[in-house]
């Protein structure tokens, strides 16, 4: 056991109890932790610790990271996994429990769009038709390079969430809630995208319970769409480290959690 593991089975058991309190299932909750500024060696540790835990809210399922930076992203993917091989002893422990899931969950530039396809499982970032594009025709090029091999293996559509503006705030991404219902049409008969869900980031707030209102707004937005625009959304990604219970209470079924998990942010690449 480490500080970082400590602070991992606090956090777990901390969000498993207001999962429970608020009478939805265990494991209905996803815990991404954001590992964006932290070093390979601390991911590669939660991993292996993941592992070796007999019970808890994430035991059984894959470790998933949450990453903003490309760069260090893929460095650190990398990384991780040359760790995890010299350690795993057990083949049979890693089969069962194996390689982290990513999630790409910062801004993310129409022209770094052909690194993040096919790379994280989820994009959290999607706030555009021209970003939706670069997207489709990175999945494009993906697929048809994986046809071209004839081994009959297609390409996964690449998940993604729609990230919603919901403080209509001009230094934050994110599409305006009036502009949500237009870029979902605009997405939907992209054949290469799979939209999942919503997710913001609330304006800041000196006290969790601030963030609550902007919870059930984007909520709302994902009932309403989902009447409006005949999908299915199931996806809720919003709560960090300072407002995950108020997030679950308000139906979110992932949350992004680092600094409680890590401690005091690091510097990129560090």
């Amino acid at each position: 056991m480490s500080e970082l593991t400590d602070r991992f089975d606090a956090l777990t058991e901390r969000l498993q109890r207001v999962v429970l309190r608020v009478g939805r299932a265990p494991g209905s909750v996803t815990l991404a932790a954001v590992s964006k500024t932290y070093g390979a060696a601390a991911v590669a540790e939660l991993v292996r610790h993941q592992r070796a835990r007999p019970s808890g809210v994430l035991c059984g399922e894959r470790a998933i990271f949450g990453e903003s930076y490309m760069q260090e992203a893929t460095a650190k993917m990398t990384q991780v996994a040359e760790l995890l091989a010299r350690s795993d002893s057990e083949p049979a422990t890693a089969e069962l429990c194996p390689l982290p899931g990513w999630h790409f969950i910062g801004g993310l530039q129409s022209r770094k769009a052909k690194d993040a396809v096919g790379r994280f499982e989820l994009i959290h970032s999607l706030d555009s038709v021209k970003l939706a594009a670069a997207l489709q025709k990175a999945w494009e090029k993906q697929a048809a390079a994986m046809q071209s091999r004839a081994d009959g293996t297609e390409f996964a559509k690449q998940d993604v969430l729609v990230q919603v503006n919901v403080g209509r705030e001009v230094q934050k991404s994110g599409v305006d809630p009036d502009g949500l219902e237009d870029l979902l049409n605009a997405v939907a008969p992209m054949h290469a995208l799979r939209v999942r869900g919503l997710m913001c980031v609330p304006p800041a707030a000196h006290e969790s319970e601030a963030s609550r209102p902007w919870f059930i707004l984007l909520r709302c937005l994902r009932d309403e769409m989902e009447k409006r625009c005949g999908l299915t959304l199931p996806v809720l990604s919003m709560g960090m480290s300072d407002d995950f219970e108020e997030a679950v209470e308000e139906g979110a079924t992932l949350v992004r959690v680092g600094s409680l998990i890590f401690g005091p942010r690091q510097r990129p690449g560090g």
